[in-house]
């Protein structure tokens, strides 16, 4: 999606499939890299994926929102049987991530240096390692991130992770559910 301003809609998430190859060097199934573009009602995932190739396909992706893209929205779409089931890396600003079923990939949501997005009333479960990944590759601290009122669970090494000792300062996390331990 490299295209300022386009909506694709799906017929809905057990209709309408996006579906990368498996075990491909194609890094990403979905890319969204355009201002404005929004995607919606899809189901999302890699053909044969599973989690023995998620060591050695580091980069295998099932959405990437990145630069130079801002104002993107993913939405209403279930991600699965992805490394990383979205990916938003660098300095893409002022996405919104709302009401999708993250579940069973390595790590739900992988942000780099990222500020200014909006994840919200998202399903992140049953992931292999984190639910949600916040980490920085020498940007500055986040400003305006807003992860609020998700249901984070499952997710077998943690729910939510931040590598950033600055990243606590800026964050509104209000309203998540994560679990009951």
């Amino acid at each position: 999606m490299n295209k300022a301003n386009v909506s694709v809609h799906g017929a809905g998430i057990d209709s309408s499939y996006i579906t990368g190859p498996h075990n491909s060097c194609t890094a990403t199934t979905l890319l969204m890299n355009a201002d404005g573009v929004l995607v919606e009602v899809f189901t999302i995932t890699r053909s044969g994926n599973n989690a023995t190739d998620w060591t050695s396909n580091i980069k295998n992706q099932g959405v990437s929102m990145s630069a130079p893209g801002t104002g993107m929205t993913l939405q209403n779409c279930k991600i699965t049987g992805n490394r990383n089931g979205i990916y938003v890396g660098q300095s893409s600003h002022a996405n919104t991530i709302r009401r999708n079923i993250i579940d069973f990939n390595r790590t739900g949501v992988h942000l780099v240096d990222h500020h200014d997005d909006l994840i919200e009333e998202n399903f992140i479960t049953n992931n292999w390692t984190m639910g949600i990944l916040y980490r920085t590759e020498g940007g500055a601290a986040p400003t305006g991130l807003t992860i609020r009122n998700n249901r984070v669970t499952g997710n077998w090494y943690s729910e939510i992770e931040f590598r950033d000792p600055a990243a606590g300062s800026n964050l509104n996390m209000s309203g998540n559910y994560l679990g009951s331990s």
